[in-house]
């Protein structure tokens, strides 16, 4: 049989979840001997839970890497660290220090990973179901006919940041994802080698991480099956950035993942050398894009990866001669959808046609709507792509934010 060993990444900031996570981790390993587990413990000795964790220091598959909690210097950073115990292992989990496992959890991730027959280099990643350490289950079983996958909302900042949301949906098997999710992720243990934790990357790391593996040309796959939880609602647990000892530290780290998010994005800021941190050269940063449906310069995203339809966004790309196509459309769902909305939450509407080839050809967006529209929508564009679909996206800016997408054939 194949070697599984499994190299656990975990960085922990004064987590007192943390003892319970490897407890649980371990008594549902289907062979916990597998288990290398590699920590950078960013502790506080007033903390209470140190007394609970200092029997696992006695474990022989479990490493620790201490730091006072004063010297922590960010989520990339931890990690990077606690990479450094990674040996050559068959298998790598990067993990939260706050989580539940089902029942021989690490034998099912292996099996999900192993089924994926349509790429050499998949990676199984998601934000996981939620638990609460108040309601504990006596069993954590893995939902029927029950995954989550990642979708878009909408770009945040001027940084890349996109604000995305979990999905629920049904599947039988793995399938494709746009973004990952930094706090469970499977794979084969030669990922921590080509795509090494950022260390000057603070706490976004997820958007980086995703574009690093995918142009080295790792497959992105959301699992079908749940078999890992998270804990969420985590307001009465200390927070690095709560902490005023380790203020300045977060404060310097946050400036940098802006820099260094904003020289991947765009090649800017050319003093900064990403050097083993930078993109891969098996993909474009443009085939990201093409296969997602995101375009970072113009901060758009395209219809369907908002209608949650599974990517590759584009495909079989057909371009004709250049042709003027006339349209006249009734858009009166779109006004009574904007009637019924708060104003002041309103932030515009987007009309966005696509080809029949999936691709946007098209964008306007509206934030003086009822000055610019119409009811009966006419619109005349020139293109050498046929127009396929018109789309209505109204977005938000109140909380929780939302996008209303109304789509038409044409």
């Amino acid at each position: 049989m194949t070697n599984r060993n499994i190299f656990v990444q975990i960085p922990a900031y004064r987590d007192p979840e943390l003892p319970l996570t490897l407890e649980h981790m371990l008594e549902n390993s289907h062979v916990p001997d597998n288990l290398h587990i590699g920590i950078c413990h960013q502790y506080k000795r007033s903390d209470a839970y140190l007394k609970s964790l200092s029997r696992f220091k006695n474990y022989s598959n479990i490493k620790f890497i201490e730091v006072p909690y004063d010297k922590s210097q960010g989520l990339g950073w931890a990690r990077a660290l606690a990479a450094n115990l990674y040996a050559d292992e068959t298998y790598y989990c990067q993990l939260d220090s706050h989580h539940r496992f089902a029942k021989d959890w690490d034998i099912e991730m292996i099996e999900m990973l192993e089924n994926i027959k349509s790429s050499k280099k998949p990676i199984i990643a998601t934000h996981p179901p939620s638990y609460k350490p108040d309601q504990e289950k006596s069993k954590y079983i893995p939902p029927e006919n029950y995954c989550l996958k990642i979708v878009p909302v909408r770009f945040v900042d001027s940084n890349n940041i996109i604000q995305r949301r979990p999905q629920h949906g049904k599947a039988d098997s793995p399938f494709p994802a746009r973004f990952i999710a930094g706090g469970c992720l499977f794979t084969h243990g030669h990922f921590i080698v080509n795509i090494p934790p950022d260390p000057y990357i603070h706490f976004n790391e997820e958007m980086p991480l995703c574009l690093r593996a995918f142009t080295h040309g790792y497959d992105l796959f959301h699992p079908h099956r749940h078999v890992i939880w998270h804990e969420y609602s985590r307001n009465d647990k200390p927070k690095l950035w709560k902490d005023k000892e380790a203020g300045r530290a977060r404060a310097q780290s946050n400036y940098m993942t802006k820099k260094r998010i904003y020289r991947l994005v765009y090649n800017a800021h050319k003093f900064i050398d990403l050097g083993k941190y930078g993109l891969g050269k098996e993909r474009t940063l443009s085939d990201y894009e093409e296969y997602t449906g995101i375009d970072f310069k113009k901060q758009i995203i395209h219809p369907d990866a908002l209608l949650k339809r599974d990517p590759p966004t584009f495909t079989n790309k057909e371009i004709i001669g250049k042709k003027t196509y006339k349209f006249k459309q009734d858009i009166s769902n779109v006004y009574r959808k904007l009637e019924s909305l708060d104003t002041k939450d309103i932030e515009a509407i987007h009309c966005v046609i696509v080809s029949n080839s999936n691709h946007e050809i098209y964008r306007k967006s509206y934030s003086q709507i009822y000055n610019r529209l119409k009811k009966e929508h006419e619109l005349s564009i020139t293109t050498d792509q046929k127009p396929e679909r018109m789309f209505f996206i109204i977005t938000t800016c109140g909380k929780p934010s939302n996008n209303f997408i109304y789509e038409y054939d044409l």
